[in-house]
């Protein structure tokens, strides 16, 4: 009995000193790698070809205030300039700052933004859903782009992934319709 008592009490005195670690949320910094799925689709829609691509944030910039993360692809060229705000991810582009996914938002939240060069309009679709992709299930947010009322982007977007799932639309100027020109899907993220 007695060496029941000196092992539970030191069991106590063991647990009641052991520390409490706190993991930190897992967030995109220098040397992150996100594998995507590129498809392109023809005018028609059908889906023309599926090859891999690496975005990799290769460096850290200052630009005024703020620190941007630098992504480029496999062969070095710069994808996007991007930057992590407590309102949502921004991206540099035309000398400046643009929000590009607001978070936090709420479902039908419209905001006015730059991007791929160009002034474009963007709804938050969805808050808070689940997306399949190759990577695993995500909760993300959203958005839809437009271009003067003209269905231009998707992005889905996650705080801790960032891109989740992306697709391009272009005009078919024979048909008049837009259709889904390519489309990124997150397959492997390495922080």
């Amino acid at each position: 009995m007695r060496k029941f008592l000196v092992a539970a009490m030191a069991s106590v005195i063991f647990l009641s000193c052991h520390k409490t670690t706190t993991l930190e949320p897992l967030i995109p910094k220098v040397g992150t790698k996100w594998v995507y799925r590129l498809k392109k689709f023809n005018a028609a829609g059908i889906l023309q070809t599926t090859t891999n691509l690496t975005y990799t944030i290769s460096a850290e910039q200052t630009m005024g205030p703020d620190k941007w993360f630098v992504i480029t692809d496999s062969t070095g060229a710069t994808v996007f300039v991007l930057n992590q705000k407590p309102d949502g991810l921004y991206q540099f582009q035309n000398s400046g700052a643009h929000l590009l996914c607001k978070d936090p938002a709420l479902a039908n939240d419209s905001y006015d933004t730059q991007n791929d060069g160009s002034d474009e309009t963007f709804l938050v679709r969805a808050k808070d859903s689940t997306v399949t992709l190759p990577y695993g299930d995500l909760v993300i947010q959203s958005y839809e782009g437009q271009q003067g009322g003209v269905l231009k982007d998707i992005i889905w977007y996650n705080s801790t992934v960032w891109f989740a799932k992306k697709e391009v639309y272009v005009l078919n100027t024979f048909t008049g319709l837009n259709h889904v020109d390519t489309r990124l899907e997150l397959v492997d993220l390495t922080y």
